[in-house]
C-alpha cells in the first residue's frame, strides 16, 4: 500500500489549521461589517447626557420657577427624575438606531427580577438609615430631599 492512499488521521488535518483561530462558540465566525453598528460609544454618551439634562434638570429649573405649591412641585420633581433618566437613554437610542441588547438591554428570569426588587427595598431602607444618620450627626435638620418628601406626604 502507497503512502498517498492512506487516510490522513484527523489530528494532522486539525495541526494544517492551526494557524486559523478556532470558532468560538456564541461568536460570529467573521468580524461585524461596517454597516452594522457595534456598541454605544461616545456620540451616544453625549447625547445620553444632554437628554438626561436638558429634560432632568432643565425641567427641574423650569418647574421650580413656575411658583407651585410644595407638594404638587415635589410630585413633578420626582416624575422629572425618571423621565430624565429615560429621556437620556431614548436620546442615545435614536441617535443611530441599534438593537437593545447593544445597550445590555435583554431577556432576564423571573428569579433576577425578584433578586433586583429585593435589592432595591434592602437600597431604600439603607437610604433613610443614612438620611437619618447625617441629620443626627452633625445636627442638620434640613433635607436634600424634603420636596420628595413632602411631594410624598402629600400627594
Amino acid at each position: 500500500m502507497e503512502r498517498s492512499q492512506q487516510p490522513t488521521p484527523p489530528e494532522s488535518a486539525a495541526s494544517s489549521e492551526s494557524s486559523e483561530r478556532p470558532e468560538r462558540p456564541g461568536r460570529p465566525a467573521s468580524p461585524a461589517s461596517p454597516a452594522s453598528p457595534g456598541r454605544p460609544g461616545w456620540p451616544e454618551i453625549v447625547a445620553g447626557l444632554a437628554g438626561l439634562t436638558v429634560v432632568g434638570i432643565g425641567g427641574a429649573f423650569g418647574v421650580m420657577r413656575l411658583g407651585i405649591d410644595p407638594v404638587g412641585t415635589g410630585l413633578i420633581l420626582t416624575a422629572l427624575s425618571g423621565a430624565g433618566g429615560l429621556a437620556g437613554f431614548c436620546a442615545a437610542y435614536f441617535l443611530r438606531l441599534r438593537s437593545w441588547a447593544a445597550f445590555g438591554v435583554k431577556r432576564t428570569s423571573w428569579r433576577w427580577i425578584a433578586i433586583g426588587a429585593g435589592v432595591g427595598v434592602v437600597t431604600f431602607f439603607a437610604k433613610s438609615a443614612a438620611i437619618l444618620g447625617y441629620v443626627m450627626l452633625p445636627g442638620d435638620g434640613q433635607s436634600p430631599q424634603e420636596l420628595y418628601g413632602t411631594g410624598a406626604r402629600g400627594g
